[in-house]
């Protein structure tokens, strides 16, 4: 089998095909990347540790639509209560 791409491995999986190898899937913390790759761009983050897919946090995408309920949580436009962490990812909670 020919060595596909992390999208081309993803869709396989996501098909319930059987790509070349397990899609590599991982949400570094910040903090661990700045101590693995100081300074590192997002972008090296994915080369360096060979990531398949990532996570986008579309609250900084234009039009992207919140209600902030209190200081650790708010309602995304669909519905979702969201709250804040010390991590890179909100969690849902409601």
């Amino acid at each position: 089998m020919k060595t596909l791409s992390g999208a081309e491995r993803m869709f396989k999986a996501l098909q319930i095909q059987e790509p070349d190898r397990v899609p590599f899937y991982e949400a570094p913390n910040k903090n661990i990347i700045d101590k693995i790759l100081p300074g590192a761009s997002f972008d090296e983050v994915v080369e360096h540790f060979d990531l398949d897919a990532v996570s986008v946090d579309d609250r900084r995408s234009p039009g992207y639509l919140v209600e902030t309920l209190d200081a650790s949580h708010f309602r995304n436009q669909w519905g979702t209560v969201v709250q804040k962490t010390a991590e890179s990812l909100v969690h849902p909670v409601g």
